[in-house]
Order: structure tokens, then C-alpha cells, then sequence
């Protein structure tokens, strides 16, 4: 016990332990405000006792009494015993007045300028500078700091670049940078002050490349500038640019106007000449005979006559793959006319997808009886009409989303699966109404989208907190008699394989065997997500509520493809196979089923058809009755509305129009590298293998019900 005592690491943790616990205790108690104590995962299963500071219940003070270390010349608001926390303090500290500090030659000139010139006499007055704002706002925002009338601004890397603001007296950065180009464009903006007097400061957070940075600075700073690449050595990625190429000449004749770029091919609808069912309104259903031309057809025809060797296309093209890994389309005819049969049958593969559930959904519609009872009218109505909806968010999806998810198209450059929250703020002008916010620009790719912007989350965006309150109905931000999102079944069958499907009863697509359970009913909200007019930003004052846990899986199928590439020793690992699946055969499924971001288990949402508005489902009180809605959503106010205590349902109306357990969610299309590991994995080699897939970012698949990678016996 003795030599343990004796050891300074024994010491040194036992001081953090007791320190930490008797915080806890007084956090627990409430006797520190400015604590949070709860219980915290720290792996998988497991949990312990976590504080977190919050920062919004600080508060700062002058120090009533000074005390100045004899050794290091520093100053301290306290002594223990005699001592600073501080290498080289030996002891023996003593007390001083202000006007004493006032005159020590380190610390005087200091604490003078803090006290007397005018711009420390408004205290910090910060703005941010983020791509969230609009243009037009960061403008205002840096000129504002140019001038002088804001002395803090924080900013994203939106001031890496073509911002020149001099005279800066300081730069903090909140991590390393990822190179030295980086850190240098960052640091570079103070040093110009002819003083000299300005200070770069790198906060290195607790990651592996911050720390490596941290203790070879000067290896970092000597690194080469990197030079810009463009990689031309991948077929698929000139393949794809042809394809657009053959696509913009088939619409230019068909495509008349000016029309944004997303539009700019049409919708999925209008290139397969499909319509949607008219509305079901009165007691008879509505009659209704879609097109039944295969969509692939008019496009095959445009190809026919390109596959001549003198067509002008041929020559247009020569341009584009020249010292590309297609260079030989340009010179050889039969390598011309392979290409264009391969385009025919990509585009064939992709469009028959779309088909295929196109097709589902007009059965759908078409199975819903014409002349149902009066007691089962409203019912059967609501779901054709449903249906109907559903018909047209498909028929809306644009040709570019839709062929750029398959592969066919290049995404990049492309305004694909984003999505923004809209904030909305009342009207000065008329009572009741709103209008969106100007100066903001939230927007994130659906995947983000789906962590940050789900209903009940908050946002903190110019110096306010945004809190999301419903799913946006439409790209013009009005309240539209549309689909809030495309519907889908997330489903697992007894091999573990999690797949989507147009029905609940769907079969696995890789293996043919039925689901295992009900799966869950998903919503793929198609423009984003609101706040209400009635709830605008606020002021921050309290910590920022996540909602929910994002689960990744795969949505299924990728198998059924042939592989780009199989590898046996992958990486060197004797027995260690690596499969890669290329030109986006994979998609990623993630999926919010709501509730609170530490409970882990969600019920989904319940969302209003009228206005959008959406909250987390609550645990059933009693698994053998309904469900009853989420408190405070019954007498909900529309969140078009800047009045809170209005209805969004009329009393009148004998309905509930709410989609209940609605699962939000997204789905990423991207490429797929399985990995197959030998039986004879030691924990030394597996951990470090999960650390390269960490630092790279790959999706690990996992078998159902377990927590560990596949391990497969090759001997």
C-alpha cells in the first residue's frame, strides 16, 4: 500500500477520482448549476457516470485576491497550500494587490489595455460567419467585423478563402486543418499587423492526427504543398459524363425553355409518359387508364441511328475520352458500337426500377374496390388516395436524381438528395400568416439532414436556436396538396439481410425468403423539414436537443451483382478476402425513428397531412390498445401559422388526417467493399484492422443479431 501511494500515477488518479466524484455528487444534488450529471455509454452495452460542463451557466469575475508565483512569474486567483498547478512552481506564493499586478512588467500592460481602451469596454460582441447564412448575410457579417462594431467572428472554413480582412489580433482554430495549405490560408489571416503583436493559436482535439500534428508540428510544416489531381483513369466516371452528353441531345428537341438544372432532363413522369389518378373526392372512385409504354423505349430509339461511324456524335465524343481509359471508342467502330449497346442496357436496368414501382403502386390503386360500402368509404377513399400521392412523388423525381442514384448519370455538381430546414417567421404585414426567414441557408445532405433537422431538433444558426417542427410539403416552401415523401417497408429476413420493398409482405431480394417481422414503415421526406411561424428562433440560453438515433444498414441487393474485384490477402492479411462492389451496386439505409437521443429506442413519428407538422410517438401506455397521439400534437397549430393557439384541425373536420409510426428516412447510393475474415484473427490484428476501416469510413456489414464482424472458416 505504501509503494502504491509512493507512485505519482497512483496519486494523480486517485486526486482526478475523488475530485470527479464529489463534483457528481454536488451536480447530482443541484448544487452546481452549471454541471450536468448523468449516466453516459461508453461502449456497447455499457454505461457509467458522465458530468458535462454548461458553458451557458459560466459566468466570470474579477478575483478578490491575487497571488503571484515567485519561480514563474505567473499569476493566480488562488493558492493551495502554497502551491500553483503549474511545472516549475516550487512553492511560496504570495499576495498581491491590483495596482501591484498593474506594474508587473509581464502581466501590467495587459491587464491596462483590458481596462481602458474602448474596444474591451463592450466586451465581446461575436457574430458567425457560416455557410448556414445566406451571401448576403455574411457580407453584412464581415463588414460589420471589418469595421470594428464586431470585435469576435466565428467562422467555418466559409473565411479559408477571398476574405481579406487585416489588422486581425488573433486566429483560434478549433482543430488542425487537414494540410498545410489549409492551415496556413487560416493562420494567414492575422500576422499582418505591423506590430507584429498578433497570435495563431491550434486547439489539437483527442484524435490521432491532431495529436501527431501536436508533436511534430515542425514535420507538418515542412510537408509539400499538394498539387491538384484530376484522375482520368477510371471508366465509369468518363462513361458517366457520356451518358449525360447522350441525354442532353436526346431532350433538347423535346425540352423547350429555360429550366433550372435539376429539371433540366424532366421528371421520371414526363420520360415515361405516365399520369397519376385523379383525386377520389365524391363515393364513386375515379376512373383512371395509365399509359402502359415501357419507359426505356424513346431513348432506345434516339441511340439507332448514333451507332454510325460518321454520326456527329461520334466526333463530339472523340473530345471527351481522349487519354481516357475509353479512348478507343473514338477509333474503333465495334468499340463505338459496344459502348452503345452497354449504355442501352444501363439505362434499360435503371428505368425498369423505377417501372417496376411504378407498376406496384397503379396495382395498388387499381386493387382498391370502385364501389365500396358507405360504411367503408372514407377508409378505402383515404387510401387510394394515399396511393395517388404516392404516385406522384415518384412521377416527380427528376431524370437526373433518379439516373445518377443508378450510376447512370455523374453526381457531383448536381444538387442530389439535399435537403434544407425552412424557418419560418410571422408576417408584419398580416396577422395569422408567415413567410420564410430571409438570411438563412440551412441545408445538408439527407443524411445529415436526417441527424440535424428531424422534427423536434434544434439548430443554432446566426446566434439563435432554430427548433424543427414538421416535414416540409413543398420546394416552394407552401402548403400544397402533395406527398410529404416518398413510402417504403423496411424489411429483414431470417438470413438477416434488411432490404426496402413497396409492401409489408415483400420477399428478400438476395435470398427469397419472407421478412422475419413487420419491419418498419419509412417516409423518405422529399424537400426537407420546417420550423412552425408560431415558435421563431430564439435566443440561446439552454443546451441543443438531438432527436432520435440514425441507424445504418444496407437497403439490400448489392450481392445479387457481379463483383468488380475480388482480392484474396487483402492488404497483406494471410486468408483476409476483400470483395468490392463498383459504380454504386450498394446503398446505404439510415433511418430516425425519433424520440429522445438517450433512451436508444424510438416509435417513429406522428405527422399531419395538412400542415406538416410532426412529432416523436410516445410509448404505448397498454401494448393491446391504440396508440393514443403524442400530447400536445391533438391541439397542434399549423406551422404556417404565427398563431400558437389556433388549431390546424378544424372541429369540424371527422378525421384525424395523421400518418402515425412514420420511421424518416434517407438512402445513400455508393460502392461496397465486403470483407471476409479468417477464423485465425487475434484482437491485436482485428483492432487494428477496425481502426483503418474507422479512419477510412467504410460501411461493415454485420449479420443479424450480433455485434461482431462475419468470421468465416477458410482452412
Amino acid at each position: 500500500m505504501l509503494a502504491a501511494a509512493q507512485c505519482p500515477e497512483y496519486l494523480s488518479s486517485a486526486l482526478l477520482e475523488s475530485a470527479f466524484n464529489q463534483l457528481y455528487e454536488r451536480a447530482a444534488a443541484k448544487q452546481l448549476p452549471w454541471l450536468r450529471c448523468e449516466l453516459h455509454e461508453v461502449a456497447r452495452g455499457d454505461s457509467d457516470q458522465a458530468i458535462q460542463i454548461l458553458l451557458d451557466q459560466l459566468r466570470l469575475r474579477t478575483p478578490v485576491q491575487l497571488y503571484r508565483c515567485p519561480s514563474t512569474g505567473t499569476l493566480w486567483p488562488r493558492a493551495i497550500l502554497g502551491w500553483a498547478p503549474l511545472r516549475g512552481c516550487l512553492g511560496q506564493l504570495h499576495e498581491i494587490t491590483h495596482a501591484d499586478a498593474d506594474e508587473d512588467r509581464r502581466w501590467g500592460r495587459a491587464r491596462r489595455e483590458l481596462r481602458e481602451f474602448p474596444i474591451f469596454a463592450m466586451g465581446l460582441w461575436g457574430e458567425e460567419h457560416s455557410a448556414q447564412l445566406s451571401p448576403q448575410e455574411n457580407k453584412r457579417r464581415q463588414f460589420l467585423f471589418k469595421d470594428g462594431a464586431r470585435n469576435l467572428l466565428s467562422s467555418t472554413t466559409t473565411m479559408e478563402l477571398g476574405i481579406d480582412i487585416g489588422g486581425l489580433n488573433g486566429v483560434v482554430l478549433g482543430n488542425v486543418p487537414p494540410g498545410r495549405a489549409n492551415h496556413m490560408q487560416r493562420a494567414g489571416r492575422a500576422g499582418r499587423r505591423a506590430d507584429g503583436s498578433s497570435v495563431v493559436v491550434t486547439f489539437a482535439r483527442n484524435r490521432a492526427f491532431d495529436r501527431e500534428v501536436f508533436v511534430r508540428f515542425q514535420d507538418f510544416l515542412r510537408r509539400p504543398l499538394r498539387r491538384p489531381l484530376v484522375f482520368l483513369d477510371r471508366p465509369r466516371f468518363v462513361r458517366r459524363h457520356l451518358h449525360a452528353m447522350l441525354l442532353a441531345e436526346f431532350f433538347a428537341p423535346i425540352q423547350g425553355g429555360r429550366t433550372g438544372a435539376m429539371l433540366a432532363y424532366s421528371n421520371m413522369g414526363t420520360l415515361c409518359r405516365t399520369g397519376v389518378p385523379p383525386k377520389w373526392t365524391g363515393s364513386t372512385k375515379p376512373e383512371w387508364t395509365p399509359s402502359r409504354q415501357q419507359p426505356a423505349s424513346d431513348f432506345i430509339v434516339f441511340l439507332e441511328p448514333i451507332r454510325s461511324a460518321v454520326h456527329p456524335l461520334r466526333q463530339r465524343c472523340r473530345n471527351i475520352v481522349r487519354d481516357t481509359p475509353l479512348d478507343l471508342i473514338a477509333e474503333s467502330d465495334e468499340a463505338w458500337l459496344e459502348f452503345l449497346l452497354e449504355t442501352e442496357r444501363q439505362f434499360s436496368v435503371a428505368s425498369k426500377e423505377w417501372w417496376e414501382d411504378y407498376e406496384a403502386l397503379r396495382s395498388a390503386w387499381t386493387d382498391v374496390p370502385k364501389d365500396p360500402s358507405s360504411a367503408v368509404l372514407p377508409g378505402e377513399r383515404a387510401k387510394a388516395n394515399s396511393i395517388r400521392y404516392q404516385l406522384g412523388a415518384l412521377s416527380d423525381i427528376s431524370v437526373i436524381e433518379w439516373f445518377s442514384d443508378a450510376g447512370f448519370l455523374p453526381r457531383y455538381g448536381f444538387p442530389i438528395h439535399l435537403q434544407r430546414l425552412s424557418v419560418r417567421t410571422p408576417r408584419v404585414d398580416r396577422a395569422d400568416k408567415s413567410t420564410t426567414a430571409e438570411g438563412y441557408r440551412l441545408e445538408r445532405t439527407s443524411l445529415l439532414a436526417l441527424s440535424e433537422y428531424v422534427p423536434g431538433a434544434q439548430v443554432l444558426v446566426g446566434g439563435k436556436v432554430a427548433e424543427s417542427k414538421g416535414i416540409l410539403k413543398h420546394w416552394t416552401e407552401a402548403n400544397r396538396d402533395e406527398a410529404l415523401g416518398l413510402n417504403n417497408w423496411a424489411l429483414r429476413c431470417s438470413n438477416g439481410h434488411d432490404y426496402l420493398a413497396t409492401s409489408q409482405d415483400e420477399q428478400c431480394k438476395e435470398c427469397g425468403l419472407p421478412p422475419q417481422d413487420a419491419g418498419q414503415a419509412l417516409m423518405f421526406p422529399r424537400f426537407g423539414y420546417t420550423t412552425a411561424a408560431w415558435d421563431p428562433p430564439k435566443p440561446p440560453g439552454r443546451n441543443l436537443d438531438r432527436v432520435g438515433e440514425v441507424v445504418l444498414t444496407t437497403a439490400g441487393g448489392f450481392t445479387l451483382n457481379a463483383a468488380t474485384k475480388t482480392e484474396l490477402n487483402f492488404g497483406g492479411i494471410t486468408s483476409l478476402i476483400a470483395t468490392y462492389y463498383e459504380a454504386g451496386q450498394g446503398q446505404l439505409l439510415l433511418r430516425n425513428a425519433g424520440g429522445d437521443a438517450w433512451s436508444k429506442v424510438g416509435y417513429g413519428f406522428a405527422v399531419c397531412t395538412r400542415c406538416g407538422f410532426a412529432m416523436s410517438e410516445e410509448k404505448p401506455s397498454n401494448p393491446k390498445s391504440p396508440p393514443a397521439l403524442p400530447r400536445k400534437f391533438t391541439d397542434h397549430a399549423s406551422v404556417f401559422s404565427s398563431n400558437p393557439m389556433s388549431r390546424c384541425w378544424p372541429n369540424t373536420l371527422a378525421y384525424e388526417p395523421v400518418l402515425r409510426h412514420k420511421v424518416l428516412a434517407a438512402k445513400e447510393t455508393t460502392d461496397v467493399l465486403i470483407l471476409d475474415l479468417p477464423v485465425n484473427f487475434d484482437e491485436a490484428t482485428l483492432f487494428s484492422l477496425g481502426r483503418a476501416l474507422v479512419l477510412g469510413r467504410p460501411y461493415i456489414r454485420y449479420p443479424a443479431n450480433t455485434r461482431r464482424p462475419v468470421i468465416r472458416d477458410f482452412s
